[in-house]
Formats: C-alpha cells, sequence, structure tokens
C-alpha cells in the first residue's frame, strides 16, 4: 500500500512497505517532553529505536542490515531522520515505520537542513552542496548548488535563520571557523585564534554568537565570537582545565549559559559555564563517560549521556543541578540523541 505523508513547505513522499512499531515500558520526562535516542535489544546485532514520553517509550525496531543507526534530528514532528553510515540515512514516521533515503551520490556525512533546503560535504573537492529537501525525500534530478569549493569542511552548522553556515575545516595555519553566506556564497573567517585541534561550532539560539572549544594545549578555552560585528569579534575567552572533544558545545534555550565535555585519561565530564560572569561548575556527579548533554526547551532540564564499562544509561538532572536521576534501564548506545519537536507551547522538550 502506497502512502502520502506531507512533511510541510509543500513537500510530499511516498511510503511503501514500512516495518511495524512497538511499544515497550519507559520512564517519565516532566511536561509531556519527549526523547528520542538509540538501544541494543536483546540480539546484539539489532538496534532499538526508543521514544521516552510521560508513559512510555514507544519502541521500533531495526533489522540486522540498518543497525547501528542513531537519530540526528526531527524534519518536524512526525519524522524523525536516522544516520546509518556517513552515506546513508533512514526516515522514521511515527505510527508506520522506517524506510531508506537515497542520498544524491555527491553527498557525504554531516547532513545538516534548514526549511526546505538541505548540505552536505561533497566526497572530494571541498565546500558545502545545497540541495532542496526533495532531494532526500524522494528521486533528485536537479544540481546542487555548490558553495566555498577547495574549502576543508569537516563540520558544517546551519544557523537559526537560515541564512548562514557555519565552517569548521583545516586551512593551512590551523583548524579554524568560518562562516558561509548561504545566499552569495562569500566566506568570512572568524576573528578568532587558530587551533591545532579540531574544532566544532555552535550558534546561539538568536544566531548572533558562535561558541568554540579549542581543546589543543596552547588554548584550552571556550570562546565565544559576537557574528554580528565586522568584522566579527571575540567577546570571551572563558579557560577550560581539560581537553574538548570533537563535539560542539551545547547553548541554553536563553542564551546565557553553555555546556561543554571535557576530556582525561579517565573521564569525561560535562561542565556548564555562565557566560555573564565566564564561572564554570560540573554538571555529573559520577566519574565514566558523561557526554552528549542537551536541555529541554524551557531550560529546566538537562539529560545526558553516561557510560562507564557495560553500564550506560540516560540521566536527568534540573537546572539547578540538585537532583540527577536515572532514565533508562537498557543499554543505551552511546551515540546523540534528539528532543522531539514540541506539540503545544510548554511541553518542556525539543
Amino acid at each position: 500500500m502506497l502512502t502520502l505523508i506531507r512533511l510541510g513547505l509543500g513537500v510530499f513522499i511516498a511510503l511503501g512497505s514500512v516495518l511495524t512499531s512497538t511499544l515497550a515500558l519507559g520512564r517519565a520526562l516532566p511536561g509531556g517532553a519527549q526523547l528520542a535516542y538509540a538501544t541494543f535489544g536483546n540480539d546484539s546485532n539489532e538496534l532499538l529505536g526508543a521514544l521516552l514520553d510521560t508513559t512510555r517509550a514507544v519502541s521500533f525496531s531495526l533489522s540486522d542490515r540498518y543497525a547501528p543507526s542513531a537519530p540526528v534530528g526531527w524534519l518536524d514532528r512526525d519524522h524523525l531522520l536516522l544516520a546509518h553510515t556517513s552515506e546513508h540515512y533512514l526516515l522514521l514516521t511515527m505510527g508506520q515505520g522506517v524506510r531508506e533515503l537515497t542520498l544524491p551520490d555527491a553527498c557525504r556525512s554531516p547532513l545538516i537542513w534548514h526549511g526546505d533546503l538541505f548540505a552536505c560535504r561533497p566526497p572530494i573537492g571541498g565546500g558545502v552542496l545545497i540541495y532542496s529537501l526533495a532531494c532526500v525525500l524522494g528521486p533528485c534530478v536537479e544540481s546542487p548548488r555548490w558553495l566555498a569549493p577547495g574549502v576543508d569542511t569537516q563540520k558544517i552548522v546551519w544557523s537559526p535563520d537560515g541564512m548562514r553556515i557555519a565552517v569548521a575545516g583545516w586551512l593551512q595555519i590551523g583548524h579554524a571557523v568560518s562562516l558561509l553566506d548561504v545566499g552569495s556564497g562569500s566566506l568570512t573567517r572568524l576573528e578568532a585564534r587558530y587551533s591545532h585541534t579540531a574544532l566544532a561550532p555552535a550558534w546561539s539560539p538568536d544566531g548572533t554568537r558562535i561558541a568554540i572549544c579549542d581543546g589543543s594545549d596552547s588554548a584550552r578555552e571556550l570562546r565565544i565570537v559576537d557574528v554580528t560585528a565586522e568584522p566579527p569579534t571575540l567577546v570571551r575567552a572563558v579557560p577550560m582545565e581539560r581537553e574538548c572533544p570533537d563535539a560542539a558545545p551545547v547553548w541554553s534555550p536563553d542564551g546565557a549559559q553553555v555546556m561543554v565535555v571535557q576530556l582525561n585519561a579517565r573521564s569525561a565530564d560535562i561542565v556548564r559555564v555562565d557566560l555573564a560572569d565566564g564561572s564554570v561548575d560540573r554538571l555529573n556527579q559520577s566519574g565514566g563517560a558523561n557526554l552528549f548533554p542537551y536541555w529541554s526547551e524551557d531550560g529546566a532540564q538537562i539529560v545526558y549521556y553516561r557510560g562507564m564499562g557495560s553500564f550506560k544509561a540516560l540521566y536527568l538532572v534540573d537546572d539547578a543541578n540538585t537532583t540527577i536521576r536515572r532514565l533508562t534501564d537498557e543499554r543505551v548506545f552511546g551515540m546523540p540523541f534528539v528532543w522531539r519537536p514540541c506539540a503545544a507551547p510548554g511541553c518542556g522538550g525539543r
């Protein structure tokens, strides 16, 4: 049976046979928030995707050919994008199942999108390719726009307004972050120091600043750059005690705080930086690998992943850092998880 699904912005997709969705018991998140994450099933080759909500975890089973797969982000409330490999993605339609997406041959990970456009890296030649969203959801007959050819683009992050893409990559003098104007294709390097290690930029919620955590021995600092200034200007540099991994900082919904993962030989800790005074405090209270922190939409809770040997789970902590509780009982796959868009204002997560 062929079903037409509308994704908004006038885009429709056709779904053929789909995998059957199943339900499993889960734990509650506050305010009706929902969180997509990946877990291992009883068979080590089978991966289960789960969606925590206030009453249950809505699980969907992925066959061996799809494992491992991890949630990347929501196209809208009912359609979740999952990464299978750097070249293969899946689309989960809530209540219906999963189907494979066919990316244009020229596309490589990471895949990012904004509105009815998506961007990816070409396999050779550098730069960024811009396609319409229809090229992911169905047959693609268009030629992409190729912006900034020849520029190394290890990380690409779309701005909240869709007008620019933050590009992180290698230049002759080191790693750097630049701003790519989607309309004109012009490239502006940020007025921040160059790094000997890979950088991962993160846009503030209002799109006026970019956070960069430099983990090189000579710097080890969180840098905040004002991208509304001409030229973009470094407005705060907060020293970090330890190395930053190849992961982007995470902004609070109000733009007042940033979370950063800090590494040493035995553990990974999550620290929270107050941008008003530069103060730093540790979020997690236990050792192990504490990774992937995310704020809820209202900023009242933070969810993060913790792994210690074979023990892996998601934890919820209130923003005041006074109460931490475990959310999951099953083995959580060590990749990012994503808030589901709210069905109504104030639902808590996104």
